[in-house]
């Protein structure tokens, strides 16, 4: 999920690097060499820049931010944090701070706080498929599955080809014993992802839980195969 996060994070940084405006030169000046280290992945030389941008301007939202990135791709979720709250605090209509911070609140187990953060994203970007996800993970650790499946469906409505989406909508279905449901969400995960053992896993358990025994275990076997050895404790309590 760490690679994924920064993936996510390096589009961010790409629209926000073409829209800053406004501030002293030399500050600009260090944000551009800081992001252009973020892209490079040179997260510790991207914080020294970004530090010495918000040095020269000290309400430089967009520094604070910029550094709270690089520190939460080094996983320094607490500076990371730090950032993200200075930057509300200098600019508090910064919706993808917002953002960001909802997504380290999960990193750093405040699920609640997360849901709060993005739900300010999806108040001013609506469609904002991210943000839906990400709240709907948050969700699903708090425990929220029915409201955790509508932001996935949610999310679904806004990327329908982002197959993570599927994934966690069939936990959350499986969850709130939607069984069938369940298992078209994991079949339209394998359709793109034939190999994929958690989808197998999870399409066996609701399989199993649904009556079609034969079927769920023919599933928990594909699952070991690919590798989730838990598959084989549950093929031994139901398949044998």
């Amino acid at each position: 999920m760490a690679s994924t996060f920064l993936i996510r994070f390096s589009v961010l940084v790409v629209f926000a690097f073409f829209t800053f405006c406004g501030f002293g030169q030399s500050a600009k000046e260090y944000l551009k060499f800081g992001n252009a280290k973020l892209k490079k992945k040179d997260f510790t030389g991207a914080v020294k820049d970004f530090t010495r941008a918000a040095e020269l301007d000290k309400d430089y939202s967009k520094a604070y931010y910029f550094r709270g990135l690089a520190k939460d791709s080094l996983k320094e979720y607490e500076g990371a944090l730090a950032d993200y709250n200075r930057a509300l605090e200098t600019n508090p209509k910064f919706n993808m701070v917002f953002y960001s911070r909802g997504v380290i609140k999960i990193n750093m187990g405040d699920y609640a706080g997360a849901v709060y953060d993005l739900s300010q994203v999806l108040e001013i970007r609506s469609g904002y498929p991210e943000a839906y996800y990400y709240r709907g993970r948050a969700k699903m650790l708090l425990e929220d599955f029915r409201g955790a499946e509508a932001d996935f469906t949610e999310a679904i409505n806004s990327l329908p080809g982002e197959m993570d989406y599927y994934f966690y909508r069939g936990e959350a279905k499986l969850k709130i014993q939607d069984y069938k449901g369940a298992v078209a969400d994991y079949t339209k995960v394998l359709e793109y992802d034939s190999d994929n053992a958690r989808a197998y896993y999870s399409r066996g358990v609701a399989q199993i839980y649904s009556g079609n025994r034969s079927i769920g275990c023919l599933d928990l076997s594909k699952a070991g195969e690919y590798g989730c050895k838990e598959a084989y404790d549950l093929i031994k309590l139901y398949c044998n």
